[in-house]
């Protein structure tokens, strides 16, 4: 025996801001007779998988990086710019930077010149922009690893630094919505040591679209919101970047 579940319709926006929706059909099926009643629960999990392409620039702008990482001007350039973001209050202003919509206009600016013309993925043969965020927190719980820096009277060791992108378009999303976004994450030994990636070259993931300093509004995204969209390193999709991390380096 058996029973048909209605149809499910699903909608949303894809990473370019557009309404899709698609409608799937479901029919579950007993193996024996039975009278018993049944109340089955059904998970979903939605995602796009990414191409070739846009894999392969990704790992073009991973590249660009970790030059930056280990080129001494590049990277003191981009450790005091967030230092600057520091609003004298919340030490979270401190941990990172972008080129989103409400970050300055110095910042936009000198991650451009620092990623040289890098920003940007390959998608079905356009080049599109990336929207990225830069965000420095110890997410190998390890803290004589990647680097450390004081806020507020208050020290932050072990800091990875995690490069967040997104090709979506903000203009077209609103709060609470989930674009995907691709994690990146990369640390040091020792301060002596050169930066290097670690974990999966890319990690495929969806984030909450947020204000660039938090609040209801739009323009940027959370990177404290970040899960996995896919199985990693034996871990089921839904998973934080330190669950992967951690699992990846023990």
């Amino acid at each position: 025996m058996y029973s048909a579940l209605p149809s499910l319709q699903v909608s949303g926006k894809n990473s370019a801001g557009e309404e899709q929706s698609l409608t799937f059909f479901v029919k579950i099926a007993h193996t024996q007779r039975s009278n018993t009643t049944y109340n089955p629960l059904l998970t979903f999990n939605f995602s796009t998988e990414i191409t070739k392409k846009e894999e392969e620039s990704a790992k073009t702008v991973a590249s660009k990086f970790l030059e930056i990482l280990n080129t001494e001007s590049s990277y003191n350039q981009l450790n005091t710019a967030i230092d600057t973001n520091y609003d004298g209050s919340r030490d979270w202003t401190a941990s990172y930077i972008g080129n989103v919509t409400g970050s300055s206009d110095d910042d936009t600016t000198l991650l451009e010149e620092l990623f040289e013309g890098t920003l940007s993925l390959d998608l079905n043969g356009a080049t599109v922009d990336v929207t990225c965020i830069i965000k420095r927190e110890n997410i190998d719980n390890n803290a004589t690893t990647g680097n450390s820096y004081t806020v507020g009277g208050t020290a932050y060791n072990g800091c990875e630094m995690t490069l967040y992108l997104t090709t979506a378009n903000f203009n077209n999303l609103s709060y609470n919505d989930y674009p995907n976004v691709y994690a990146m994450v990369f640390t040091r030994v020792s301060e002596d040591s050169l930066w290097e990636q670690i974990g999966e070259k890319m990690y495929e993931g969806t984030a909450q679209v947020v204000g660039y300093v938090g609040g209801t509004t739009t323009g940027s995204f959370d990177t404290g919101t970040w899960t996995s969209s896919k199985e990693y390193h034996g871990i089921s999709s839904g998973a934080k970047i330190s669950e992967l991390i951690q699992e990846a380096v023990s």
